[in-house]
């Protein structure tokens, strides 16, 4: 299972710094208790695409909501404006005022946007302010009242708290245009339970793009952590990326990794197919 993206602004947190200067071993324990439910990466394997979801036991998704809360009790709210002077933008990218802009998407105006762990709701408000009709998932109840709170009179954008493969699942097929994640739900989430979900809920020729930090040299996608018997974040490459969106029948998969900005040494993996 998955949860809620680190957060809504430059890519992994509120604030204008990385989530990864958070201390290592704070991170590997907000992990170990939103992936301990997911079993091995071997287990994982074994899985086929288009599967349903098991149903979760109250007290692992308690668990799962707890560790994300605390996760975003540390964030620090998103600039009331960037670089540019702009109220509202989105960004890919876990750097302020880096890296491609909403025109990955495409036209956004009139189309029925999702956000998978939204956060605290800049980066899809800024698609509303666009014309899109919008809706925001998290599975942190605070994220969705701060989301409400700082975006609640934008319209045609709404917020809900819920587990992304459970709100797939429920969704009627192809009730949107545009699916996006931002460092969140697809980094966190077994590909073959997501996967087919997501095409599922796009109508055809819909957009999906997603963004999370490229896979380190000799890191295993969905192998357990370094100093945990946990599985860890879903660290595929451009090209397994390609073929894992091939296979839940997604078309024209792009991938590249965005360079990081001066004095920085980790860039950022942006994936875009369509249904």
């Amino acid at each position: 299972m998955q949860q809620s993206a680190t957060d809504d602004s430059e890519g992994t947190t509120d604030g204008d710094s990385s989530a990864y200067a958070r201390p290592p071993d704070v991170w590997e324990r907000v992990v170990r208790l939103i992936m301990r439910d997911h079993g091995t990466g071997r287990e994982l394997a074994g899985r086929t695409f288009g599967q349903r979801p098991p149903r979760r036991k109250g007290i692992e998704m308690e668990a799962v909501t707890a560790a994300w809360e605390r996760y975003a009790a540390g964030r620090t709210p998103r600039r009331a404006r960037n670089a540019a002077g702009a109220a509202t933008w989105l960004n890919w990218t876990q750097y302020p005022d880096h890296g491609p802009d909403e025109s990955l998407l495409g036209p956004v105006r009139g189309r029925r946007v999702l956000e998978l762990g939204c956060g605290t709701g800049c980066n899809l408000a800024h698609l509303a302010t666009l014309g899109a009709v919008c809706v925001g998932i998290d599975i942190a109840p605070t994220q969705r009242a701060k989301a409400e709170a700082r975006w609640g009179r934008v319209p045609h954008l709404t917020f809900r708290t819920a587990e992304v493969t459970e709100f797939l699942a429920a969704a009627r097929p192809e009730s949107f245009d545009v699916v996006l994640s931002i460092f969140g739900p697809v980094w966190f989430t077994a590909p073959a339970t997501l996967l087919p979900l997501v095409r599922r809920s796009l109508a055809p020729g819909g957009v999906f793009a997603f963004s999370h930090r490229p896979p380190e040299h000799g890191e295993e996608p969905g192998g357990p952590l370094r100093d945990a018997r946990a599985v860890a974040r879903w660290d595929h490459s451009a090209r397994e990326w390609a073929g894992l969106l091939a296979s839940a029948g997604f078309s024209g998969a792009t991938a590249e990794v965005i360079d990081p900005p001066v004095g920085e040494s980790v860039g950022t993996l942006v994936v875009r197919a369509e249904a």
